[in-house]
């Protein structure tokens, strides 16, 4: 008779197991559309002259936004792209998101990929990338780099140079 008790309340927590992970499956994928939507109208206001492509985009179960297939592009620019993130997660404060506003309090980037450049004329591919400073009460968020690649290319005085490759860069 013990054995069919076991049998019985080992079918009934599978059960329940198996509904929380279906639950939970849908959870993730909840609305993933206008999340990524949203990140991306929020990458471009920050940043001047990009166009922004992010892969998917997904609220995590217990906080932040997972983003795949992050490429940050210059208008107009052919090539590569100026930042390529495979992952990302973005820590943002709930309290803003209930209210409609996603503020970012931190960022970590799993195996970025950022290519500075500088032309003959000497201008950074970087320069005007974000707008002028302005006094903000919100602070910056805090970004950290895991296993990140950083290309620099630099063809100042018509010199040609071969790039230079810095691998597994860290930082917080």
């Amino acid at each position: 008779m013990n054995w069919r008790k076991l049998l019985l309340h080992s079918v009934v927590c599978m059960g329940l197991a198996g509904a929380g992970i279906i639950g939970w499956l849908a959870y993730l994928r909840m609305n993933s559309q206008a999340i990524r939507q949203q990140l991306i109208e929020q990458l471009q206001g920050q940043l001047q002259d990009v166009d922004v492509e992010v892969g998917a985009a997904w609220l995590r179960p217990l906080g932040g936004i997972s983003v795949r297939d992050l490429k940050i592009h210059r208008k107009g620019e052919a090539g590569p792209a100026l930042l390529e993130v495979p992952s990302a997660t973005i820590y943002h404060d709930k309290e803003q998101l209930t209210h409609g506003r996603l503020a970012i309090r931190k960022i970590e980037l799993v195996q970025p990929t950022l290519r500075l450049r500088r032309d003959a004329q000497g201008q950074w591919n970087l320069t005007h990338l974000t707008p002028p400073a302005r006094d903000s009460e919100e602070p910056a968020p805090t970004v950290v780099v895991r296993q990140g690649t950083i290309l620099y290319d630099d063809h100042f005085g018509n010199i040609s140079r071969p790039v230079l490759e810095l691998r597994h860069c860290t930082g917080p």
